[in-house]
């Protein structure tokens, strides 16, 4: 038979459609196997195809070496999170799954045309388990009803531009827990009640631009940003900010969060400040909606410059989001300090447009570090 004319293999089928979806592959210099990898900001996702003859060589222990030796290569590299998933293209599913214990791992059984993937396995990564599907159930060697042979996966091959695509977030590794939104939420809590029994806490610390600025108590600027008015005030700030500083944090990271959270509550606090100075009025101004807006401002920026992203948990908070305002806007009655919400929004976005510059430089640099390395 014509070189030509012989049945692509599945693994064969993944590798082009791999490539083609912008993943850039690592030479491992073995005919059965092979890497490919794909970076996102700081973080890079893995897919580590192992073919039937590979495979036969491997055992738990040889697999586990070399699964934490690639680990390790993007790792010095100063990638994190690293998230990958290993495709075994074999009909021994025992001796795979023997192997791949402790991993992410999918099973492609090009012999009964099936995908296996276990229970505690991702259901999803990358959008690959359709493609996997598709091309088990409709190979090269398989016809449709008109008697032309069924492709799957296109033939047309092209690398992506310069945009870098992100894998979807089922498929991920949770990238840490968001610790500082919890250390948030229980230090307000933990104020609110001392407040209760402590009644020169809030005029003490209050933000009060007459204060501030004529008696120099600049700590206002921070300590307003820990102080509710009631139980209600307390309750809707912390649940806004658990449901969205939660996202955010794992967007980010915990140093980028704890600075964005911070830095949009002194904003608020200087536009409320600002607000009422200009209208020579003398208020006390409390609570940490600021500093809520001002991660909003930040989380919607991230969405907005990352529209590619695979979930749908940044459309969620966007909702809760949008449902904050309004609850905020009906509930006013002229005590809420709409001049705080407006600057910590402002701040936030300014610092989310900063955030995703300084991501996608420091993803090229590294991209370009790591591809060079390679070479």
């Amino acid at each position: 038979m014509d070189g030509k004319m012989q049945k692509e293999s599945m693994q064969e089928r993944m590798s082009r459609f791999l490539l083609g979806k912008g993943y850039s592959e690592v030479n491992l210099h073995s005919g059965d196997e092979a890497l490919f990898y794909l970076a996102n900001g700081m973080s890079v996702s893995l897919v580590w195809l192992i073919g039937e003859a590979a495979l036969s060589a491997m055992t738990h222990e040889t697999y586990m070496s070399h699964y934490e030796k690639i680990r390790s290569d993007f790792a010095k590299h100063r990638f994190d999170p690293i998230h990958s998933i290993t495709l075994f293209f074999t009909s021994d599913t025992a001796k795979a799954k023997e192997a791949g214990e402790g991993t992410a791992f999918w099973i492609a059984d090009e012999t009964y045309g099936r995908l296996i993937v276990y229970e505690n396995q991702p259901e999803d990564y990358d959008g690959l388990r359709r493609v996997l599907e598709q091309n088990l159930h409709f190979g090269a060697d398989v016809r449709n009803d008109y008697g032309k042979q069924k492709e799957a996966v296109s033939t047309g091959v092209q690398r992506s531009s310069g945009r870098i695509p992100k894998a979807s977030g089922p498929a991920l590794i949770d990238k840490g827990t968001p610790i500082i939104t919890a250390i948030l939420v229980g230090l307000n809590l933990i104020i609110f009640l001392w407040q209760g029994h402590n009644d020169s806490l809030v005029p003490k610390g209050a933000v009060s631009w007459t204060d501030i600025f004529r008696e120099h108590q600049y700590y206002r600027l921070i300590t307003g940003m820990f102080l509710h008015g009631s139980t209600e005030h307390i309750i809707n700030n912390m649940l806004a900010l658990f449901l969205i500083g939660m996202e955010l944090e794992k967007q980010i990271g915990h140093r980028r969060f704890l600075f964005t959270y911070f830095l949009t509550g002194i904003a608020a606090s200087c536009a409320s400040c600002a607000y009422y100075m200009i209208g020579g009025e003398a208020a006390y101004s409390i609570g940490a909606s600021g500093a809520v807006y001002g991660i909003m401002g930040t989380m919607l920026v991230l969405m907005l410059f990352q529209r590619e992203r695979g979930d749908n948990s940044m459309l969620v908070r966007l909702g809760i989001f949008a449902l904050y305002m309004f609850y905020t806007i009906v509930r006013s009655d002229g005590s809420i300090d709409h001049a705080a919400h407006i600057g910590g929004f402002v701040a936030g976005s300014v610092i989310g447009v900063v955030i995703c510059i300084l991501l996608r430089r420091k993803a090229r640099k590294r991209l370009l570090k790591f591809r060079g390395g390679k070479d």
